[in-house]
């Protein structure tokens, strides 16, 4: 049974499915933050979306900041993982729009497209990693079934023999 199929609901990819979770927790992180680090109050935030269709609960400010848990040591290490990421994205796309060459612009744009998959996996080995240290080994072997199906090296397309048509068109 893939991670796909026992997370994510109607065939929702996982990664999808993680990256909604995050940024379902995102603003419950700014909150706990402090004021200082966030300008918008919970209730100005919208709800994350997938494809238009909302992910999780609409945000509300019925429940008080104090009564938020403390994020736990995995969601502070894939806090951090992200927030070096969105750095990281940020300074390519930064480099990305000052350039004029081409071929220079596409190895940026694969540059970023790389780190978006690497924090992916992050994410996901930082998950297996506690599903292990906590006993939850079913868990841990399905994420790291995800993320060895996503860095398995893919096939290299092979030309294709096919039997010539008839020319009596």
């Amino acid at each position: 049974m893939s991670l796909d199929s026992r997370l994510a609901p109607r065939g929702v990819p996982a990664a999808v499915l993680l990256v909604a979770i995050v940024l379902a927790l995102l603003p419950a992180a700014a909150a706990i933050a402090g004021p200082e680090s966030s300008a918008a109050a919970p209730a100005e935030i919208p709800a994350p979306t997938v494809q238009g269709e909302p992910v999780g609960p609409e945000p509300t400010a019925a429940e008080p900041v104090a009564r938020l848990a403390p994020l736990t040591p995995m969601m502070q290490e894939i806090f951090a993982a992200w927030d070096a990421h969105v750095i990281a994205v940020k300074a390519l796309e930064a480099r990305l729009e000052g350039v004029t060459d081409h071929r220079e612009a596409m190895a940026l744009q694969r540059e970023i497209e790389s780190a978006r998959d690497g924090v992916e996996l992050t994410i996901l080995r930082i998950q297996a990693r506690y599903a292990r240290q906590e006993g939850r080994l079913e868990d841990a072997a399905a994420i790291e079934e995800a993320v060895a199906t996503m860095t398995a090296p893919r096939p290299v397309a092979q030309p294709v023999e096919r039997a010539a048509r008839g020319g009596d068109r």
